[in-house]
């Protein structure tokens, strides 16, 4: 008996490639998509289908579980606990919702029971060794992936999307990775899976094999040959979108196709507004017809619809085309696109110049730095005739496709296929177990939670990974999570990470509570009171209406601490939000310990919250030391060339103090170099307005940033509120000296070593700078010393054993 895959619910024909060289690798197919089975048995390549697995007495076998199920279930609606469960504000829900919610019930669970009984015949018929999913994200896909779990059968699900934040949280929760693996498309969602809690060996980078026909050089036609095919005018501006109005099988996708009506409606006011006015191409998704509202409606009928919907804007020259998609992207001279569209990468790869029309910034993986021109409702269509207009400026964003292609589809080859074939074959290949496991005898299990709504690459999930590594390391069953609500059954411990946000912090603190379980909680909290304070400060002072003379006097009220804006004041307790004090009241009710990274935390976040005694352990941070240590300033001067500077490593925004590290320097002449994310642009914008010699980096790989503390005469850091920065671990380790703030930990951890400075004061700021400057690296042995107790005392086997006492301690009280 040959071994076999099943191919379950992967229906797009573009994958027929890669299902017909698994088979030609000596494996029988099974398949659940009759189009596929039947193009497969017109190449003369065998496929069995899932429905010969459904028994007749299988049917009966579902029959019989589903009366159970009902009885047990009517009987339990009956009771009076079940009844007032349904009671709101306007009477009890179940007599007009009960019949609904019991048949839509009956129907999940009978499509279960059919699949893992079918699955159950496939597996005794057949020597099956991996089963692969177009997704993973049904009811019923789940089923199948328990069930072939338990048989020791593994799962893939294939790639088929370019993740990014928001989708994979809400999209068919896709954050959340069922099957044993998932094939990706670029080391950006892969990244992304990996910050989502999911283990970096489950997720294997393919790239996208539906994209590998566009690398063909017959399909980089010229723009006039394109245009001739579809029968264009010549000499006329072509546009081109992507509308579609299916709704899924989701409440996200619902919601998308609300705002792809919006999107389109802009799309054609833009165009009607414009003279000469353009011709537009329009190509609907390919699978718009099977939305069960529209099935009985023709393609012509949809696309007559359209039309008179287009019309009605003005707009009369517009072509829909289902078919013919790369003459119409090569045709097109601009393409207008969503943000999270994956005809994205697909403009990339055949060249053709887009707008990406967004009613927010921009939070997936394409933004303007790699070859993207982004618009809004408003502005889309001045966008668009600036770049009609300017074909230098398309050309000029297009040349940066190449260097950004290969982060969306892997080594941007075309090879796809053949490494999807490669993944499918290893997991499939009988000497091959190489499913992630899962210890099974009783070590204790502790589940590490976070939420996605924050910066999963900041430095508080940062701790969080390294304390979980750290955990694993000392024989402890650690989970990550990136969900507010995750499941908790299987855990001893609930260790949550960071009050930021509150609101959502809390809620998750609450569900926890919730479990009945101990409570672990590493909140980071960090005086936000003057931060607050000085942030209004600074919008204020460098408010572009501003004059110059009211200027300095603004920064001199704000150095001695007289400025007052919209009544806020330096040494009030002001909220960084509404009710922030009382949220972190409740936080402290509700957790059972609490771990903070110096005792300086612990004592403002008492002082805050008048909680005299809380239960707590000081568990500080580690620091990666090998590679700041190992580091050269070479790879940093050959990649940017700048010498003799000041450097801070830190996301750019107020409470990291960058505007006043700015101010001090000026008339200096000592270069400034920004390294970090920026999530307040109007914060950035102050800093290169009034910088002098500033340069701004954006966030840099791990190697450039060691590179560049090497490189840099100093490391500043002038934060109003810090637990324990770990740039500033990484400073120390690295050799590089120090300006850091009086406010916080500091401290702790570093002693005298550092140059203290006011962060209010850019006098303050500008003494310990020139000092540091020009004095900081005459004395190499005070910093190797330093750099050799923060590296043996500051490590995350170090706060892990403590963490790991704490876990222990509450697990006895209980």
């Amino acid at each position: 008996m040959k071994p076999s895959i099943l191919f379950f619910d992967v229906g797009n024909p573009g994958y027929l490639p890669v299902i017909r060289d698994v088979s030609s690798r000596g494996f029988d197919l099974i398949l659940t998509e009759p189009r596929l089975i039947r193009a497969l048995v017109g190449d003369g390549i065998a496929a069995a289908s899932w429905d010969s697995f459904v028994r007749p007495e299988t049917h009966v076998t579902v029959q019989r579980e589903m009366t159970r199920i009902s009885n047990d279930l009517a009987d339990a609606l009956s009771d009076p606990d079940a009844q007032t469960a349904f009671s709101g504000r306007f009477g009890s829900f179940l007599p007009h919702t009960g019949q609904a919610f019991f048949n839509h019930a009956m129907e999940l669970i009978a499509n279960e029971i059919l699949i893992i009984e079918s699955f159950e015949t496939l597996i005794q018929a057949t020597d099956l060794k991996l089963v692969v999913f177009g997704c993973d994200n049904n009811h019923v896909q789940r089923a199948l992936v328990a069930a072939a779990r338990q048989h020791g059968v593994p799962t893939l699900q294939m790639a088929h999307g370019i993740y990014y934040q928001r989708s994979a949280d809400i999209a068919g929760e896709t954050s959340r990775l069922y099957s044993d693996y998932i094939a990706v498309y670029g080391e950006t969602p892969k990244q992304l899976y990996i910050a989502l809690g999911n283990d970096a060996d489950r997720v294997l980078v393919t790239g996208a094999p539906l994209w590998d026909s566009f690398y063909d050089p017959a399909n980089r036609i010229e723009q006039d040959d394109a245009r001739a095919r579809l029968g264009l005018d010549p000499s006329r501006p072509v546009l081109m979108s992507f509308p579609s109005y299916n709704e899924g099988v989701h409440a996200h996708h619902a919601i998308e196709s609300f705002r792809n009506i919006e999107v389109q409606e802009s799309i054609l006011h833009a165009v009607a507004s414009m003279h000469p006015q353009p011709q537009l191409l329009v190509r609907p998704h390919p699978l718009e017809n099977h939305n069960p509202d529209l099935r009985s409606n023709s393609d012509q009928a949809l696309e007559d619809a359209y039309l008179d919907w287009a019309r009605s804007f003005g707009v009369s020259d517009v072509r829909i085309l289902r078919d013919q998609k790369i003459e119409a992207i090569r045709a097109a001279d601009i393409a207008i696109v969503e943000e999270e569209s994956t005809v994205i990468p697909e403009l990339m790869i055949l060249d053709t110049s887009m707008v990406v029309i967004t009613p927010l910034p921009m939070t997936g993986p394409y933004t303007e730095e790699i070859g993207i021109s982004v618009a809004n409702d408003q502005n889309l269509a001045s966008t668009l005739r600036d770049l009609l207009e300017n074909p230098a400026h398309r050309a000029e964003l297009r040349a940066r496709y190449p260097e950004s292609l290969p982060r969306l589809n892997h080594l941007n080859d075309g090879r796809a296929s053949e490494r999807m074939v490669e993944a499918i074959v290893k997991l499939a290949s009988p000497q091959s177990d190489t499913r992630p496991t899962r210890n099974a005898n009783t070590k204790l299990r502790a589940l590490l939670a976070y939420r996605s709504d924050v910066d999963v690459d900041g430095g508080a999930a940062a701790v969080m990974k390294e304390t979980a590594k750290a955990l694993q390391a000392l024989d402890i069953d650690v989970d990550l999570s990136f969900e507010m609500r995750p499941p908790t059954e299987r855990y001893d411990i609930l260790h949550a990470f960071n009050i930021w946000q509150p609101s959502t912090a809390l809620e998750q603190l609450r569900y926890f509570q919730d479990q009945k379980k101990p409570i672990v909680w590493n909140p980071f909290y960090l005086h936000w009171c003057e931060s607050h304070w000085a942030n209004l400060a600074v919008r204020a002072i460098y408010d572009p209406q501003r004059s110059e003379g009211e200027r300095k006097e603004y920064l001199i009220a704000f150095t001695n601490g007289s400025l007052i804006v919209n009544d806020t004041t330096k040494f009030h307790p002001n909220e960084a939000v509404p009710g922030f004090h009382e949220q972190l009241r409740e936080m402290l009710e509700i957790v059972d310990h609490s771990c903070v990274t110096s005792t300086r935390e612990i004592q403002e976040l008492a002082k805050i919250t008048n909680v005299p005694r809380i239960p707590f352990t000081v568990t500080p941070h580690g620091v990666d030391a090998a590679p700041f240590r190992s580091a050269t300033p070479d790879l940093f001067h050959q990649k940017f060339g700048i010498e003799n500077f000041l450097l801070c490593v830190a996301a750019v925004d107020a409470r990291k103090n960058q505007i006043m590290l700015v101010e001090a320097l000026k008339g200096t002449g000592i270069p400034l170099v920004l390294i970090g994310p920026c999530f307040e642009p109007d914060y950035l914008e102050f800093c290169t307005k009034h910088g002098e010699n500033l340069h701004y980096l954006g966030r840099q790989p791990k190697e450039v940033v060691a590179s560049a503390l090497k490189a840099a005469r100093a490391h500043a850091l002038p934060s109003y509120a810090e637990g324990a920065a770990l740039a500033n671990l990484e400073a120390a380790v690295a050799e590089c000296p120090m300006i850091v703030s009086n406010r916080s930990s500091e401290f702790e951890y570093f002693g005298s070593a550092p140059y203290y400075c006011d962060p209010t004061s850019p006098a303050s700021i500008q003494a310990a700078a020139k000092v540091a400057y020009q004095h900081g690296r005459e004395n190499p042995a005070e910093l190797a010393a330093l750099s050799a107790r923060i590296e043996s005392t500051y490590t995350w086997s170090h706060a892990a054993e403590l963490t790991l006492k704490i876990y222990r301690r509450e697990l006895e009280i209980r």
